[in-house]
């Protein structure tokens, strides 16, 4: 049976493709969520109900954040690996009966996706499906995903035309990452749980991991990529500026 998310324990070799390895590497990964099973049978009878082609839930008492990037590797007990690539977290069941995290897919190989594509098929010609919605291309509401509840505080929340971003070792690379919009040009690049058109003005409040408030002011969509949009402060304070440039040297010279 499941052995659940191990996340201390080391990966095991890796035996996957040069194509996979590529993809992988190519985004940032905040923390590694392994899952172990003593076999196929095993994988499928307690995954295959919560997975889709855009994501997959992932049971573990001890989810990660809304907004932390992970990379997952499912694996039988002899290291052999059944399905892995990296995902942003984008909701978090803290209660009900199953506790977990929905992440959404970033980079995936193909043989995989041919797998979890395989796996629905099986479930729609017998005609199992699961009662909660696992389409995690869309944001979560009331009705799909009831027992939700947010890490509180979330470190990256879309309200309206309001953004708020909790600067915090897991979010600092939203800061840093991206070479041509990132806190010393003023911008940063975080992910959205909606399509936002270019050119949308939010209301942005940076907080640090106190909740202290480090930043206020407009913010530009300028840049999207990947579900994540690419936004540049304006009218905000210059010396409030400068503490956050310090805030997040500071976090991601300790990393």
């Amino acid at each position: 049976m499941t052995k659940g998310p191990d996340k201390n324990r080391g990966q095991a070799p890796d035996a996957s493709p040069k194509s996979e390895r590529r993809t992988a590497s190519r985004a940032k990964v905040a923390m590694p969520v392994m899952c172990r099973y003593e076999s196929v049978l095993d994988f499928v009878a307690t995954q295959s109900m919560n997975i889709s082609p855009t994501g997959v839930f992932i049971e573990t008492e001890t989810p990660a954040a809304v907004g932390s990037r992970i990379e997952f590797n499912f694996m039988l007990d002899d290291g052999f690996t059944l399905l892995r690539g990296t995902a942003d977290v984008v909701r978090v069941v803290t209660a009900g009966p199953v506790n977990g995290m929905g992440v959404r897919f970033v980079d995936l190989d193909d043989a995989y996706r041919d797998l979890i594509a395989r796996i629905i098929a099986v479930n729609n010609q017998e005609g199992r499906n699961s009662t909660l919605t696992f389409d995690f291309s869309r944001a979560a509401t009331v009705h799909t995903m009831p027992v939700v509840q947010d890490v509180a505080p979330r470190p990256i929340a879309f309200d309206g035309r309001s953004l708020r971003v909790v600067l915090s070792p897991l979010t600092v690379s939203h800061f840093t990452q991206n070479p041509l919009l990132n806190v010393r040009s003023g911008g940063f690049f975080v992910p959205a749980d909606e399509d936002v058109p270019l050119g949308t003005v939010f209301q942005v409040e940076i907080l640090d991991g106190a909740s202290r408030l480090l930043v206020t002011g407009k913010g530009k969509v300028v840049a999207k990529q990947d579900m994540h949009v690419g936004v540049r402060l304006a009218d905000v304070d210059k010396e409030a500026l400068a503490r956050l440039r310090a805030e997040v040297e500071r976090l991601a010279s300790s990393k």
